[in-house]
């Protein structure tokens, strides 16, 4: 009996020591985000690859549907019905919508050392947007919220791919 209660006080010592940090999981992901924008929904299926390349498809509001976005570092290309638009950060500015959603997933995923508190939230500033992250216990992004740009986008329906 006291052996079982030894393991059993390391194991909760182990779990507890470690800091109760998570690691944020953001890239080789796809998953459904449903953004809030002043009060209009916007949901689009979404994935980030392993280069942290966002590739994502407006999926509501209906007149948006098929509209597909890649956004990069460098700039976004968006696709709908047919036509192509390409613009950089010089023309599409970091503060813009886009970005907004983008660059604290970057920001992220550029910082190693990025963790979440035990509850699971991180909390940055990226070109002068401050935002807050909120994780699973096992680093799955479920909701981003930036307050000042009146924006929070809710993850769900995530899964871990793998590219080729």
């Amino acid at each position: 009996m006291k052996k079982i209660i030894s393991v059993l006080l390391a194991i909760f010592c182990l779990c507890s020591c470690s800091g109760g940090q998570i690691t944020p999981k953001l890239t080789e992901l796809s998953f459904t985000a449903e953004l809030s924008y002043y009060n209009e929904l916007y949901v689009m299926d979404a994935k980030i690859l392993k280069d942290a390349t966002l590739v994502a498809e407006m999926k509501e509001p209906e007149a948006l549907e098929g509209l597909t976005l890649t956004v990069t570092s460098k700039g976004i290309t968006a696709e709908y019905l047919g036509l192509t638009y390409t613009a950089n950060e010089a023309t599409l500015p970091f503060s813009s919508t886009v970005f907004a959603f983008y660059l604290p997933l970057l920001n992220v995923i550029n910082t190693p050392e990025a963790a979440a508190d035990k509850d699971g939230t991180l909390t940055g500033e990226v070109e002068g947007l401050k935002y807050s992250l909120t994780f699973s216990p096992t680093g799955i992004p479920q909701m981003l919220e930036l307050k000042e740009k009146r924006l929070s986008v809710r993850f769900y329906n995530t899964e871990i791919i793998k590219e080729d």
